[in-house]
């Protein structure tokens, strides 16, 4: 059942295979086997004293950023360009695309031998996790098509005038898929929520029951009543002030946080894509004015 479902959805959402450009020296596609694995070897954990356990899956497809011979082969994506990049891509789908197997590769042109330098990102994890109603964990050609058209359309992220509001919803949005816990995820993606619709010093809770149903609506999320928002908020205020796990709320139910989540990433999308959507959220009278509470 699994099997032929997960063919079905290969065949309508055929994933990369070939070289996709996404502009700034970006593209998607596959390396050859050969540096593939090896890259991924050199990632991994040296054993001592063990043998090596053989890896179980293979490269499907890679974010790669291009440099020139002058770069640092120590340095990896110090202005975060590759990093935005994936973070962008799960506004379109979100997918398990971490950083374990993160590297800068440099292959001379004249011995043909290849160096690699594993990122080894700390501070944040380099896994990425999705809610179990998340079937299809890749990129549609499509979809990358898309990327690159929002990458282009992102460049307003780099200036003053983008809202700081969305920009902010990002990081929280892109945190909470690092985040295992749904505990944790609950309370991020609510503080993400807010950065969007809150206005003033008070009244969050009426804030967000009010304007995060109507904008779910607007960014064509699934269905948020009211009443689901008010809940919503709820689980955040006891999970942020430590009243509780989810375990032990029984009406914490994933689908509720999946509404959530969907909306988030839906109207930080729009943001990008709809510069007169985006300016809603330069000024709180704006917000009021657009979804009132």
């Amino acid at each position: 059942m699994f099997r032929n479902n997960a063919q079905q959805l290969l065949a309508s959402f055929p994933p990369i295979t070939e070289r996709i450009e996404l502009g700034s020296g970006l593209w998607l596609g596959r390396f050859d086997s050969d540096l593939a694995n090896t890259l991924m070897d050199a990632c991994e954990p040296v054993l001592l004293g063990w043998p090596k356990a053989i890896r179980p899956f293979t490269q499907f497809y890679a974010y790669v950023r291009e440099l020139d011979d002058s770069a640092e082969l120590v340095g990896w994506d110090k202005d975060l360009r590759l990093q935005g990049c994936v973070a962008m891509s799960r506004l379109i789908r979100p997918t398990t695309v971490g950083f374990r197997y993160a590297a800068r590769v440099h292959r001379n042109s004249t011995s043909q031998t290849v160096t690699i330098i594993p990122a080894e990102i700390r501070g944040i994890s380099v896994d990425v996790y999705l809610s179990p109603s998340h079937e299809r964990d890749w990129l549609s050609t499509d979809e990358a098509a898309m990327l690159a058209k929002l990458l282009a359309a992102a460049a307003p992220l780099q200036q003053p005038a983008f809202p700081p509001r969305v920009s902010r919803a990002l990081w929280y949005f892109d945190y909470a898929q690092r985040t295992y816990y749904a505990d944790l995820r609950w309370t991020l993606i609510a503080t993400a929520m807010e950065a969007l619709v809150h206005t003033g010093k008070s009244d969050s809770t009426r804030h967000f029951k009010h304007r995060v149903p109507a904008l779910a609506s607007e960014v064509g999320a699934k269905t948020l009543t009211k009443s689901e928002a008010g809940l919503a908020w709820d689980f955040r205020s006891r999970l942020s002030h430590g009243d509780g796990f989810l375990v032990a709320m029984p009406q914490a139910d994933i689908s509720l946080y999946d509404k959530l989540e969907e909306t988030l990433r839906l109207a930080i999308l729009k943001a990008f894509l709809e510069p007169s959507f985006a300016s809603v959220f330069t000024d709180d009278e704006k917000i009021a004015k657009r979804w009132p509470a």
